[in-house]
């Protein structure tokens, strides 16, 4: 049998596609939905189209949230940090650091508005 069969190129590109699948790091769980009380989407970072958002669902570090009208939308953080988005909002999980002694969050509002209730650990800005 020669390098050049089927089996062997076929045996090469499963090689190749788990050496890429292994390099890519999977999405870091910035948090969990805590409350939902209306329509809300979100699209997470590798996703081409948004899904609709549910109470209890995980929310990723890349992930854009979106309230619709009338909707508000409570995610708590791993950080301890609980989010509130107000209707028609639109806010991305840029980055988050969580240790014993001190956290770092950033979030980008695209639109909306949004409240942060967040632990001691941040200490006063």
């Amino acid at each position: 049998m020669t390098r050049s069969t089927p089996l062997y190129r076929g045996l090469g590109l499963a090689g190749l596609l788990l050496l890429l699948a292994a390099g890519v790091p999977a999405a870091e769980r910035a948090g969990t939905v805590a409350a939902l009380d209306g329509p809300a989407d979100v699209r997470h970072a590798d996703a081409p189209a948004p899904t609709p958002l549910r109470p209890a669902d995980d929310v990723f570090l890349g992930d854009r949230l979106h309230t619709k009208e009338n909707t508000h939308a409570r995610i708590a953080l791993r950080d301890d940090s609980v989010i509130t988005l107000a209707p028609d909002s639109e806010l991305e999980l840029t980055a988050q650091l969580v240790g014993p002694a001190k956290a770092t969050s950033h979030l980008a509002l695209d639109a909306g508005a949004v409240r942060a209730v967040v632990p001691d650990r941040y200490g006063t800005p």
